[in-house]
């Protein structure tokens, strides 16, 4: 009787929704849940028909079939319902916690036994569902939808069975058996009615004509379940699966005015055969004059560069620690033969920096009569025993991971310095590092060469005739079998741009045959009939001709970190004097030269921000000064910039007084084979 009722009430919302509106979806659904209750009773915490407490594991498996009617904009543009019938099957299972069992006597060992049990439950059943549901569309595709639902258990098979687990030689005396049979059915099944309430997503994937594929995700809360406090039992999560079809019923004619009808001959038929589509697809480029030509135009250039960043010989702690920190890259001792200053290509001096026990490990290899002085520092906030434990920390990674002697480590220690500022405590507290070879903290020199491919904009000049028809259309661009760039109707005619420098990226300079570019237009009619059309682009070096050869422009990019704008005539002052006049002499007309902090510190919250600024500024000047009248630009620019991370490292603030001076030369065109 009361599934008659619930199914009464859902046909009768859904006629309603067909009466007041003009489009529906009705479709076939099928559905999966884990995790419904069972409906075990309770009784003053523990299960009544056993007496003991109701812990244990429950699953259970539902799967059904149903039917599916649904308006999203019932109510408002947004607002809608739906509704669903289900029928489905049920399979469960609940095994309890070990228990003290009731004591009964043996007669076999002629003794009274306590023993441990468990019970299990087991349940099979049939049941009818209906869910009444009010819908949400977030967006086009996905729609968020809450209501009750309904289910009504049908045939079913409920067990509840006991086994001993010990001792082992027992039996229960009235069977014989080590299982006995405790209820069966209608004595633990519970009412057959249920309900409670659903929340699902559901997302819509639309197939060709009137048709979607919908699947959704849901959770279902069981009212009786939650009030006879079966815990996570009360609770359900699904999914489900729906093939909608949408239906769209004219609206009645409105009635005509009564009026003496009007003698009107009839109208003269013409058959006319709409025009078949015609489409057509054209790539092009553009030669420095204007010109449009059907290849694109390729020039290449080899772009040399060269780093020079000094060592900062130190390495910086976190206060009352002496443990390396995770700043500077540590490697395993089967990771050092791959280490060398290729590594360090294309970083920077604060990336670079990271590295230095690397690099000091790396030259104590190379050079074997080499040694270091390893000299720990700490704060006067600190205890003194501190520094010697950091340089035991950098002598102890030198030792276990790059394999050298503690003969070539040696070990001190300096006294605390009285600090002028708390900001000056973290540069105190590290381990400086000294030596008497020059080629233990010389500066890191890294070269590279990068090959650039450089085209002229592709351009694309699609053409459709005859658009009368026009249902779809779709344009591709592929190359060497791969789509690289797709646009169509369904977004816009908006894509991605066509970068020929990617596409030529990983051809070296002797590679010239590049396979062309392909566009093709497919273009679909009202019927189904397709219309596709394509065209190639080939790709063509400059300078290509007879003597089968091309141009290659050499550019050559030369950075020196310099650590500091001493240019006085101390030894450090002669030294950086020296480096800016050979730099000079390297520069001709034409070429031009950066100058910039190593640091970017754009918050200024660095001491040495003013500083930094005034160093570049100072060693632009005196760079130009060695220049004399050559005509070579000199701008100033941006460093590394530093993240809010690292604000107080203390090696920020030594990279702060770094300057890098790069000078960009373009080395001239050449002549190269293929």
């Amino acid at each position: 009787m009361r599934l008659r009722a619930c199914i009464g009430l859902t046909y009768l919302c859904i006629a309603h929704a067909v009466a007041a509106q003009s489009f529906f979806q009705y479709g076939i659904t099928a559905g999966y849940d884990f995790s419904v209750p069972l409906g075990l009773q309770r009784a003053a915490g523990s299960i009544s028909y056993c007496n003991c407490d109701g812990t244990g594991t429950s699953l259970n498996h539902s799967a059904l079939i149903g039917g599916f009617l649904s308006r999203r904009d019932y109510f408002s543009e947004a607002f809608g319902a739906s509704a669903r019938l289900g029928l489905g099957w049920s399979q469960g299972s609940f095994r309890s916690n070990q228990y003290v069992g009731e004591s009964f006597f043996d007669p076999v060992g002629l003794q009274t036994i306590t023993p441990l049990a468990r019970f299990d439950v087991e349940s099979e059943y049939l049941f009818g569902i209906v869910d009444l549901l009010g819908t949400l569309g977030l967006t086009e595709y996905v729609t968020l939808e809450a209501g009750p639902w309904l289910s009504l258990r049908l045939h079913s098979r409920f067990r509840q069975t006991e086994s001993l687990l010990a001792p082992d030689g027992a039996v229960f005396p009235e069977n014989g058996s080590r299982a006995r049979t405790l209820r069966e059915d209608g004595e633990i099944a519970g009412p057959p009615l249920s309900g409670g309430a659903l929340v699902a997503f559901r997302f819509a994937s639309p197939l060709p004509g009137d048709v979607d594929l919908m699947w959704d995700l849901h959770t279902r809360v069981d009212a009786r379940a939650l009030r006879e406090k079966l815990s996570i039992r009360s609770f359900s999560i699904g999914a489900g699966l729906t093939i909608v079809f949408r239906s769209e019923l004219a609206p009645d004619p409105p009635p005509r005015p009564e009026t003496m009808p009007e003698y009107a001959p009839p109208p003269i038929a013409v058959n006319k055969a709409p025009k078949k589509l015609e489409a057509t697809i054209s790539l092009f480029s553009e030669t420095p004059t204007g010109e449009r030509v059907h290849y694109a135009l390729v020039r290449t250039s080899q772009h040399y560069f060269r780093q020079k960043t000094p060592v900062i010989p130190a390495v910086y702690f976190e206060r009352n620690s002496a443990l390396i920190p995770l700043r500077y890259t540590q490697l395993a001792p089967a990771s050092t033969a791959a280490f060398s200053t290729k590594s360090l290509i294309r970083q920077d001096a604060v990336s670079q920096h990271a590295h230095v026990l690397n690099v000091l490990g790396m030259r104590l290899v190379t050079h074997g009569d080499a040694s270091v002085t390893l000299i720990g520092n700490s704060s006067p906030d600190e205890p003194m025993s501190i520094a010697l434990a950091r340089a035991e920390a950098v002598q102890l990674y030198l030792r276990n991971v790059w394999g050298i002697k503690p003969s070539r480590l040696k070990l001190e220690t300096r006294p605390p310095r009285a600090m002028k500022a708390p900001s000056d405590a973290p540069a105190l507290r590290g381990v400086e590092i000294a030596s008497a070879s020059r080629d233990m903290l010389e500066p890191v020199a890294t070269d590279w060469m990068v090959e650039k491919f450089h085209s002229a904009p592709i351009n694309l000049d699609p053409a459709i005739r005859n658009p009368g028809t026009l249902k779809d259309w779709t344009i591709t661009i592929s190359h060497k079998g791969r789509e690289v760039a797709r646009y169509s109707n369904a977004d816009g005619g908006s894509g991605g741009d066509i970068d020929a420098n990617l596409l030529l990226r990983g051809a070296g300079s002797e590679e010239t045959d590049v396979p062309p570019l392909i566009a093709q237009i497919s273009a679909a009619d009202s019927t189904g009939t397709i219309t596709t059309a394509t065209d190639a682009l080939s790709f063509r070096f400059t300078g290509d001709s007879l003597d089968d050869g091309h141009d290659v422009t050499y550019l050559s990019t030369m950075t020196d970190v310099f650590p500091g704008t001493d240019f006085t005539l101390s030894p450090e002052g002669s030294r950086n004097r020296e480096m800016l006049r050979e730099m000079a002499g390297l520069l001709s007309d034409g070429d031009s030269v950066t100058v910039s902090p190593v640091v970017d510190d754009r918050n200024g919250s660095l001491s040495s921000n003013r500083k930094m600024q005034s160093d570049v500024q100072h060693a632009a000047s005196v760079l130009q000064l060695e220049l004399g009248k050559k005509k070579v630009a000199i701008s100033i620019g941006r460093g590394h910039p530093r993240p809010a991370s690292t604000e107080h490292l203390p090696e920020y603030e030594r990279l702060g007084s770094f300057v890098a001076i790069t000078l960009h030369r373009n080395l001239g065109t050449a002549r190269a084979a293929r």
